[in-house]
């Protein structure tokens, strides 16, 4: 029920504040992304604290099957 022939009905600030502590947060986004533009990301990013956004240069809605090294290597340097 998040999304619909319209587009999508309910985000995350929707809810957000159900949730006493988030943990870090790390965002993961193709640049080119045209379904979930990037500034969704940013604006995500620069909303909660301990949240980063890392960006794919070149890369669209699926980073994991355009960049999937650039992607892995990305999560396993977060990871540790």
């Amino acid at each position: 029920d998040v999304i619909d022939l319209r587009g999508q009905t309910k985000g995350f600030f929707d809810h957000a504040h159900e949730v006493e502590l988030l943990p870090p947060i790390r965002l993961f986004w193709g640049e080119r992304d045209r379904i979930v533009p990037i500034v969704h990301g940013e604006r995500a990013a620069g909303a909660l604290d301990g949240c980063e956004l890392v960006r794919f240069a070149g890369v669209g809605h699926f980073p994991q099957e355009e960049a999937p090294d650039t992607v892995t290597r990305a999560i396993v340097d977060w990871a540790r």
